[in-house]
């Protein structure tokens, strides 16, 4: 497997005041309200035909801090050999796919230099971005690469999986972009470690996520992370949290 080079010259919620149903209260801003909450709810829902293996296989994570993510067995290639990019400091979901025969690249802007880590995986230290160079998160600036360039890189024909981390503005407006240009249309699964950061963005986060399922990407999986926090928004069983992992099946692709 080829690791991509890095040119290093280019790349030199709280809760708010409110009521939900049945009384509740619910956190948000000035740019949240009650149905933003409750219709991310309910974009999140899980749905039984996004994974034909119901809420799919869990992956397990060394750290008990963080809920294991997960992935569906039967959407990956039947009749070849599947691609995963993982991006994130969790190495366990590529690990765990590069196991399975996946071809996977990991990556990590923190993460040291690039290197094999095994038969069937590699790791990067850039992050994901509309384009190369460079972008800054959490006031650091990191090494950021394209879709399309890690694509072209690594003389990959497609993607089948994508891990990513959304919780940052800059994370939230790239799988906004990521949508909207159709750059993972043919990706079978999407597994996100997923925050809702910002009070002020609870209207964007429902509009995100709504585009993403009318793109066709429906949640099987759902789990909230041990350290998040209740937003005190409940319809029926559905408890709303700042932190979650959930991952997506795309229901208008089928398994090569």
């Amino acid at each position: 497997m080829r690791v991509i080079t890095l040119l290093l010259a280019a790349c030199a919620c709280a809760a708010g005041k409110g009521k939900g149903r049945g009384g509740s209260r619910f956190g948000g801003g000035s740019g949240a309200t009650f149905d933003s909450h409750h219709k991310v709810m309910q974009l999140l829902t899980p749905q039984a035909r996004a994974c034909d293996a119901s809420n799919g296989t869990l992956i397990g994570v060394a750290n008990a801090g963080y809920a294991s993510p997960a992935y569906c067995p039967t959407k990956l290639p039947k009749k070849r050999q599947c691609v995963c990019l993982s991006f994130g400091t969790n190495r366990s979901f590529g690990s765990s796919m590069a196991a399975l025969g996946c071809k996977t690249l990991s990556f990590d802007p923190f993460g040291g230099s690039p290197r094999t880590l095994g038969p069937n995986h590699a790791f990067v230290p850039a992050d994901l971005s509309a384009k190369d160079g460079l972008a800054v998160e959490a006031n650091v600036t990191i090494p950021v690469l394209s879709l399309s360039s890690i694509i072209d890189s690594n003389d990959l024909t497609r993607v089948d999986v994508l891990r990513l981390t959304v919780s940052s503005m800059r994370q939230w407006k790239l799988l906004k972009t990521l949508v909207n240009s159709d750059a993972i249309s043919g990706i079978l699964q999407l597994s996100i470690n997923m925050q809702f950061a910002d009070e002020s963005m609870w209207s964007e986060y429902q509009a995100i996520l709504a585009l993403l399922g009318s793109s066709g990407f429906k949640p099987f999986y759902l789990a909230k992370q041990p350290d998040a926090q209740y937003l005190q928004v409940q319809e029926g069983a559905f408890s709303l949290y700042s932190k979650y992992e959930v991952t997506f099946g795309n229901v208008k692709r089928k398994n090569p």
